[in-house]
C-alpha cells in the first residue's frame, strides 16, 4: 500500500463532492484513498478518553459513523475496485487534517462547510490546512517575493 490521499469529509455537500474528486485523483495516481472526518473534542476538559474519543460527545460517533458511511457509499458507487480505509478524529478539524497530510500523498477538502459564513468562497478549515500546509518537496520558499515586492500590473491568474 502506497501513501494515501486523504479525503475530509464533514457532512456537508462540498465535502462529499471532495469525495468524488478525490475517488478520481487516487485512480489517476494510482494511490489508495482514506477518507477522514473529524469531530470535535470534549470542549469543556479537552481530554481524550480511551480510543480517543472523548468524554460527553453525545450522538457525535453517530453523527461521524453516518458521515464515513455516506462517503465510503460514494467511493464504492463510483469506483467498486477502490478498497479505501476510513477513521474518525477527535479535535480541532484543521490541526488533524494537517496532521494527516504530512504524510498523505494529498489532502482533498471540500470548499464549503458546515460553518454559516455564506459568503466565505473558502471553509474555515479548508483556509487553515492550506495555510498550514508545508511547502512543496524542493520548495524553500526563497524564491518567493514578499508582498510588497510582488507583481501588481500585468498579472494573471489561471
Amino acid at each position: 500500500m502506497g501513501i494515501p490521499l486523504v479525503v475530509g469529509v464533514d457532512g456537508a455537500e462540498a465535502g462529499f463532492r471532495a469525495v468524488d474528486w478525490a475517488v478520481d485523483e487516487a485512480l489517476h495516481h494510482g494511490v489508495p484513498l482514506h477518507v477522514v472526518h473529524v469531530a470535535a473534542a470534549d470542549a469543556a476538559s479537552g481530554r481524550r478518553i480511551e480510543r480517543g474519543v472523548p468524554a460527553g460527545l453525545g450522538a457525535a460517533p453517530e453523527k461521524a459513523a453516518s458521515v464515513i458511511a455516506r462517503a465510503l457509499a460514494l467511493v464504492r458507487a463510483r469506483a467498486p475496485a477502490l478498497q479505501p480505509s476510513s477513521e474518525v478524529l477527535y479535535g480541532d478539524a484543521a490541526a488533524e487534517l494537517t496532521a494527516k497530510g504530512r504524510n498523505a500523498f494529498a489532502v482533498i477538502l471540500g470548499s464549503r462547510g458546515m460553518g454559516g459564513l455564506a459568503e466565505m468562497l473558502l471553509g474555515s478549515v479548508s483556509l487553515a490546512v492550506a495555510a498550514r500546509a508545508a511547502p512543496a518537496p524542493g520548495d524553500s520558499g526563497a524564491a518567493r517575493p514578499t508582498p510588497a515586492a510582488a507583481p501588481t500590473q500585468n498579472s494573471r491568474c489561471g
